[in-house]
């Protein structure tokens, strides 16, 4: 397996999705390639951090608490209720 062939089956790979012999390949380069080796740990961290920002964009799984609401709220409608300075 060459550097090439090895960058595009990092997502297979990331994923457990590779066949057994295209695997063993991808590890025996990786056992004799440091550049490859550096790129995988690279893009796996890149990977991770993409995942990890999309979960937060997720909705929250319980509601925020009833004072929490209440205060903002509270906070929005004072602000409205105030005089601009002259």
């Amino acid at each position: 397996m060459t550097c090439r062939d090895f960058y595009s089956f990092l997502d297979e790979f990331l994923g457990q999705t590779l066949d057994v012999l295209t695997s063993q390949s991808f590890a025996r380069h990786l056992e004799h390639c440091n550049a490859c080796r550096k790129y995988l740990a690279s893009y796996a961290a890149t990977v991770k951090t993409a995942r990890d920002a999309e979960l937060k964009d997720l909705p929250a799984r319980t509601p925020p608490p009833e004072a929490l609401i209440q205060a903002i709220l509270s906070a929005r409608s004072a602000a409205f209720v105030r005089q601009p300075p002259e």
